[in-house]
């Protein structure tokens, strides 16, 4: 993409994108560069971005999951513990979030509800990724489901409750979710870009317990 009017700019991965690049552990050639856009601290500049990566921008763009900005952003400087306060609560209707780390069957922070309630909705989610593993032959073969994500339903079929994977490296983060997911916010988006730069290698990192 070198010479053209997009030169100096950077991008920047919109919740989509996010969204996309999390939802499944099967690998695909837009997943890993959405990955890897955000495996730093700071969103790369498109001169930056060599051969096939630069080159892929333009469809990242054009299916959404891409943005082009004129300056680069940065990740706060701060702890993802520090980070979650202010971001799980914009992403329910209802304020009500658990994210716990499903391989480890550990939870990181909740919002909107009570500690008991919140170690017992992280049980529940390990638990279900588990199921999802085993029925990934169903799910993703016979049926071509791609999701992973598990919702209690109201009769409308509305989820009264949702668990939704997160496929970062090795770890498997879950956001368990009471009432409608917000998940086009920016707060999902950096979200899942401060999980990604700082355990998305392909090394088990240990998972910080809540305070």
């Amino acid at each position: 993409m070198s010479g053209d009017a997009t030169d100096g700019r950077y991008a920047s991965v919109t919740p989509a994108g996010c969204y996309y690049a999390t939802e499944s552990v099967v690998p695909t050639p837009e997943r890993e560069r959405l990955l890897g856009l955000m495996r730093g601290a700071e969103t790369p500049a498109l001169e930056a971005l060599g051969g096939a990566d630069g080159d892929s921008i333009g469809a990242l763009v054009e299916a959404g999951f891409v943005t082009l900005r004129p300056a680069p952003e940065r990740l706060p400087p701060k702890s993802l513990v520090e980070l979650l306060p202010s971001l799980l609560p914009a992403l329910s209707e209802l304020g009500r979030v658990v994210l716990s780390e499903s391989r480890q069957g550990l939870f990181l922070d909740y919002v909107g509800v009570g500690a008991e309630e919140a170690e017992e909705l992280a049980a529940l989610g390990s638990r279900l990724r588990k199921t999802a593993d085993r029925v990934t032959g169903l799910l993703a073969g016979r049926l071509e489901l791609d999701s992973r994500a598990f919702a209690v339903v109201d009769p409308a079929g509305s989820s009264e409750v949702g668990f939704w994977p997160l496929h970062i490296g090795p770890n498997v983060f879950t956001l368990t979710v009471l009432g409608i997911p917000r998940f086009n916010s920016p707060q999902f988006r950096l979200l899942v870009w401060v999980l990604i730069e700082r355990y998305g290698e392909n090394r088990p990192d240990p998972v910080p317990s809540p305070a």
